[in-house]
Protein backbone atom coordinates (compact mmCIF):
# COMPACT_ATOMS: atom_id res chain seq x y z
CA UNK A 1 0.00 0.00 0.00
CA UNK A 2 1.47 3.62 -0.84
CA UNK A 3 2.14 5.49 2.07
CA UNK A 4 -0.95 8.60 2.33
CA UNK A 5 1.85 10.96 2.75
CA UNK A 6 3.37 9.87 -0.70
CA UNK A 7 0.56 9.33 -2.06
CA UNK A 8 -0.81 12.60 -1.83
CA UNK A 9 2.21 14.62 -2.74
CA UNK A 10 2.53 12.35 -6.02
CA UNK A 11 -0.58 13.27 -7.20
CA UNK A 12 0.42 16.82 -8.74
CA UNK A 13 3.64 15.12 -9.95
CA UNK A 14 3.56 14.18 -13.71
CA UNK A 15 5.00 11.08 -15.24
CA UNK A 16 8.23 10.19 -17.03
CA UNK A 17 8.42 7.31 -19.48
CA UNK A 18 11.68 4.96 -20.81
CA UNK A 19 11.47 2.42 -23.06
CA UNK A 20 13.21 -1.32 -21.65
CA UNK A 21 12.87 -3.81 -24.86
CA UNK A 22 9.41 -3.54 -25.90
CA UNK A 23 7.82 -2.40 -22.56
CA UNK A 24 7.59 1.16 -21.59
CA UNK A 25 7.66 2.37 -17.72
CA UNK A 26 6.11 5.40 -16.69
CA UNK A 27 7.91 7.08 -13.31
CA UNK A 28 6.99 9.42 -10.90
CA UNK A 29 8.82 11.20 -7.98
CA UNK A 30 8.84 13.25 -4.90
CA UNK A 31 11.90 14.88 -3.25
CA UNK A 32 12.21 16.71 0.31
CA UNK A 33 15.10 17.46 2.34
CA UNK A 34 15.00 14.16 4.76
CA UNK A 35 12.87 11.82 2.57
CA UNK A 36 11.75 10.33 -0.92
CA UNK A 37 9.03 8.52 -2.56
CA UNK A 38 9.37 6.88 -5.95
CA UNK A 39 6.38 5.56 -7.95
CA UNK A 40 6.62 3.02 -11.13
CA UNK A 41 4.05 1.57 -13.23
CA UNK A 42 3.76 -0.56 -16.74
CA UNK A 43 0.22 0.13 -16.70
CA UNK A 44 -0.60 -3.39 -15.16
CA UNK A 45 1.82 -3.67 -12.55
CA UNK A 46 2.68 -1.00 -9.90
CA UNK A 47 5.76 -0.46 -7.98
CA UNK A 48 7.08 1.91 -5.44
CA UNK A 49 9.60 2.51 -2.63
CA UNK A 50 9.44 5.55 0.08
CA UNK A 51 12.14 6.17 2.07
CA UNK A 52 12.44 8.43 5.28
CA UNK A 53 15.46 9.25 6.81
CA UNK A 54 16.62 6.42 8.86
CA UNK A 55 16.01 4.38 6.05
CA UNK A 56 17.90 6.61 3.67
CA UNK A 57 20.77 6.11 6.56
CA UNK A 58 20.84 2.15 5.75
CA UNK A 59 20.53 2.33 2.16
CA UNK A 60 23.53 4.94 2.13
CA UNK A 61 25.29 2.73 3.96
CA UNK A 62 24.59 -0.42 1.87
CA UNK A 63 26.43 1.83 -1.25
CA UNK A 64 29.11 2.49 0.55
CA UNK A 65 27.87 6.29 0.40
CA UNK A 66 29.20 7.88 4.41
CA UNK A 67 25.96 10.13 5.61
CA UNK A 68 26.40 10.87 9.29
CA UNK A 69 24.16 14.16 9.95
CA UNK A 70 20.86 16.14 8.42
CA UNK A 71 23.11 17.63 6.31
CA UNK A 72 24.79 15.24 4.25
CA UNK A 73 21.07 13.80 3.95
CA UNK A 74 19.90 16.96 2.15
CA UNK A 75 23.01 17.14 0.13
CA UNK A 76 22.63 13.32 -1.17
CA UNK A 77 19.25 13.93 -1.82
CA UNK A 78 19.42 16.81 -4.07
CA UNK A 79 21.88 14.02 -6.05
CA UNK A 80 19.26 11.70 -6.03
CA UNK A 81 16.80 13.76 -7.25
CA UNK A 82 19.11 15.07 -10.16
CA UNK A 83 20.36 11.18 -11.17
CA UNK A 84 16.48 10.28 -11.38
CA UNK A 85 15.84 13.51 -13.79
CA UNK A 86 17.98 11.34 -16.01
CA UNK A 87 15.82 8.48 -16.64
CA UNK A 88 16.80 7.22 -19.79
CA UNK A 89 19.98 7.13 -18.45
CA UNK A 90 19.06 4.35 -15.31
CA UNK A 91 19.17 1.28 -15.76
CA UNK A 92 15.62 -0.60 -14.79
CA UNK A 93 15.66 -3.95 -14.27
CA UNK A 94 12.90 -6.35 -13.11
CA UNK A 95 13.09 -9.40 -10.87
CA UNK A 96 11.50 -12.86 -11.87
CA UNK A 97 9.07 -13.05 -9.23
CA UNK A 98 5.72 -12.83 -10.07
CA UNK A 99 3.79 -9.96 -9.76
CA UNK A 100 2.77 -10.05 -6.08
CA UNK A 101 6.25 -10.02 -5.29
CA UNK A 102 8.46 -8.41 -8.56
CA UNK A 103 11.09 -5.94 -7.74
CA UNK A 104 11.84 -3.09 -10.00
CA UNK A 105 15.04 -1.63 -9.52
CA UNK A 106 16.14 1.74 -11.45
CA UNK A 107 19.95 2.04 -11.33
CA UNK A 108 21.57 5.83 -11.34
CA UNK A 109 24.85 6.14 -11.82
CA UNK A 110 26.79 9.91 -11.91
CA UNK A 111 30.57 9.98 -13.03
CA UNK A 112 32.22 13.17 -12.28
CA UNK A 113 35.74 12.98 -12.84
CA UNK A 114 36.76 10.17 -10.82
CA UNK A 115 33.87 10.26 -8.65
CA UNK A 116 31.05 8.40 -8.94
CA UNK A 117 27.95 8.34 -7.43
CA UNK A 118 25.38 5.00 -7.85
CA UNK A 119 21.87 4.61 -6.08
CA UNK A 120 19.59 1.88 -6.98
CA UNK A 121 15.93 2.88 -6.27
CA UNK A 122 14.59 -0.64 -5.05
CA UNK A 123 10.78 -0.77 -5.82
CA UNK A 124 8.57 -3.17 -4.22
CA UNK A 125 4.95 -3.90 -5.96
CA UNK A 126 2.23 -2.55 -4.71
CA UNK A 127 -0.92 -4.67 -3.81
CA UNK A 128 -3.45 -2.13 -4.78
CA UNK A 129 -2.20 -1.73 -8.42
CA UNK A 130 -5.51 -1.03 -9.79
CA UNK A 131 -6.58 1.67 -6.94
CA UNK A 132 -3.25 3.50 -7.53
CA UNK A 133 -3.49 3.02 -11.50
CA UNK A 134 -6.76 5.00 -11.14
CA UNK A 135 -6.13 7.64 -9.02
CA UNK A 136 -2.74 8.47 -11.04
CA UNK A 137 -3.17 7.67 -13.90
CA UNK A 138 -6.77 6.95 -15.22
CA UNK A 139 -8.44 10.02 -13.21
CA UNK A 140 -6.22 12.58 -14.53
CA UNK A 141 -6.61 11.30 -17.58
CA UNK A 142 -10.00 11.49 -17.62
CA UNK A 143 -10.28 14.80 -16.23
CA UNK A 144 -8.42 16.16 -19.06
CA UNK A 145 -10.51 14.77 -21.62
CA UNK A 146 -13.59 16.08 -20.12
CA UNK A 147 -11.95 19.20 -19.98
CA UNK A 148 -10.81 19.07 -23.57
CA UNK A 149 -14.62 17.87 -24.93
CA UNK A 150 -15.84 21.34 -22.48
CA UNK A 151 -13.27 23.52 -24.05
CA UNK A 152 -14.66 22.57 -27.47
CA UNK A 153 -18.08 22.39 -26.49
CA UNK A 154 -17.71 25.99 -25.42
CA UNK A 155 -16.19 26.99 -28.69
CA UNK A 156 -18.75 25.51 -30.54
CA UNK A 157 -21.39 27.54 -28.83
CA UNK A 158 -19.17 30.51 -28.77
CA UNK A 159 -18.89 29.88 -33.05
CA UNK A 160 -23.01 29.14 -32.93
CA UNK A 161 -23.74 32.59 -30.98
CA UNK A 162 -21.66 34.50 -33.32
CA UNK A 163 -22.84 32.84 -36.38
CA UNK A 164 -26.50 33.83 -35.30
CA UNK A 165 -25.03 37.24 -34.75
CA UNK A 166 -23.59 37.88 -37.65
CA UNK A 167 -26.95 36.69 -39.74
CA UNK A 168 -28.82 38.96 -37.28
CA UNK A 169 -26.22 41.70 -38.13
CA UNK A 170 -25.83 41.15 -41.93
CA UNK A 171 -29.86 41.25 -41.85
CA UNK A 172 -29.76 44.77 -40.42
CA UNK A 173 -27.12 45.61 -42.73
CA UNK A 174 -28.99 44.49 -45.47
CA UNK A 175 -32.47 45.84 -44.79
CA UNK A 176 -30.69 49.66 -44.34
CA UNK A 177 -29.30 49.55 -47.85
CA UNK A 178 -32.72 48.73 -49.05
CA UNK A 179 -34.86 51.55 -50.06
CA UNK A 180 -38.03 51.36 -47.66
CA UNK A 181 -40.26 53.33 -50.65
CA UNK A 182 -39.90 53.68 -54.64
CA UNK A 183 -37.61 56.92 -55.42
CA UNK A 184 -40.08 59.54 -56.36
CA UNK A 185 -39.07 61.86 -59.84
CA UNK A 186 -36.96 64.28 -59.68
CA UNK A 187 -39.50 67.32 -60.05
CA UNK A 188 -37.90 70.57 -62.47
CA UNK A 189 -36.49 73.36 -60.36
CA UNK A 190 -38.24 76.78 -60.34
CA UNK A 191 -35.09 78.13 -62.14
CA UNK A 192 -35.44 75.68 -64.83
CA UNK A 193 -39.19 76.48 -65.17
CA UNK A 194 -38.38 80.22 -65.65
CA UNK A 195 -35.93 79.79 -67.97
CA UNK A 196 -37.48 77.00 -70.25
CA UNK A 197 -40.69 76.60 -69.54
CA UNK A 198 -42.35 73.30 -69.81
CA UNK A 199 -38.52 72.24 -68.79
CA UNK A 200 -38.27 68.60 -67.95
CA UNK A 201 -41.89 68.17 -69.06
CA UNK A 202 -43.27 65.74 -71.69
CA UNK A 203 -47.01 65.80 -72.46
CA UNK A 204 -49.40 64.00 -74.77
CA UNK A 205 -50.95 66.63 -77.24
CA UNK A 206 -54.94 65.55 -78.11
CA UNK A 207 -53.32 63.04 -81.08
CA UNK A 208 -50.70 61.06 -78.26
CA UNK A 209 -47.63 62.07 -79.58
CA UNK A 210 -45.07 63.61 -77.64
CA UNK A 211 -44.68 66.85 -77.27
CA UNK A 212 -41.56 68.07 -75.78
CA UNK A 213 -42.42 71.80 -74.83
CA UNK A 214 -38.83 72.26 -74.20
CA UNK A 215 -36.18 74.30 -75.68
CA UNK A 216 -35.64 73.26 -79.74
CA UNK A 217 -32.48 73.02 -81.27
CA UNK A 218 -30.94 76.37 -83.02
CA UNK A 219 -28.58 74.80 -84.91
CA UNK A 220 -30.16 75.33 -88.35
CA UNK A 221 -32.18 78.30 -89.01
CA UNK A 222 -35.86 78.21 -90.46
CA UNK A 223 -36.54 79.97 -93.73
CA UNK A 224 -39.64 82.51 -94.04
CA UNK A 225 -41.02 82.88 -97.36
CA UNK A 226 -39.79 86.36 -97.00
CA UNK A 227 -35.85 84.88 -97.11
CA UNK A 228 -36.21 83.29 -100.53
Amino acid sequence: MLESWANSQLLSKRWHSTEVGDKIYYVKYHFETNRYCILATDLRRVWSQCAEAAAIYALANQQNLDIENEDQLEVLLVQLWKLIQHLDDCALELSNGDDKHSLLKIRCREQKGIASLTWTFACKSVSCASDVLYDHFISPLLTMILMKEGQVKRVKQRGAQSGHLFLILLRRYTLNLMPSSPPKKKEPTQRCMAKWPGCGLAKDDAHGNRNNSGPKRTGSRERSNGDR
